[in-house]
């Protein structure tokens, strides 16, 4: 299941972890268009630095940020782990930025890795930091 049909389910009850993940997948939804954040000249791919990838490396890095900043903010237990699993994405984008992969052409097989690292990111980390922190009043609860 994408994140886009899966969203309905993964809320978390912090409104900024959740509006992170409504704003990756609205980038996600807009970002393969066509021309979006793209230096193709002439139809053709430069493959210098895929600017679809760079700006998906740039939003999820703001959204892993902000997610540090609340589990370190309240002293989460399981911040390491939390974060170990950021990176994995990271490097994921970066090795893709370093196979000189185009976000435009390979599209397909770029959402379906960034869905699947997020769908399960949220259920297995997300959802659990979540919970933690509107119970330990880190954060208050959505309403």
């Amino acid at each position: 299941m994408g994140l886009g049909r899966a969203m309905p389910y993964l809320g978390t009850g912090v409104r900024e972890i959740d509006a992170s993940h409504e704003g990756l997948e609205f980038l996600l939804g807009h970002i393969f268009e066509p021309g979006i954040e793209c230096l193709r000249r002439g139809g053709h791919c430069d493959q210098s630095r895929c600017r679809k990838l760079s700006a998906l490396l740039a939003f999820v890095g703001r959204g892993f940020a902000d997610e540090a900043d609340l589990m370190e903010r309240g002293g989460y237990p399981h911040r390491d782990a939390h974060c170990h699993e950021h990176r994995k994405l990271e490097t994921e984008l970066k090795a893709l930025l370093a196979a000189r992969v185009c976000g435009e052409r390979d599209r397909v097989m770029v959402r379906q890795l960034v869905d699947h690292w997020a769908v399960s990111h949220i259920q297995s980390s997300d959802l659990p930091l979540g919970r933690w922190a509107v119970t330990r009043r880190v954060v208050p609860p959505v309403v």
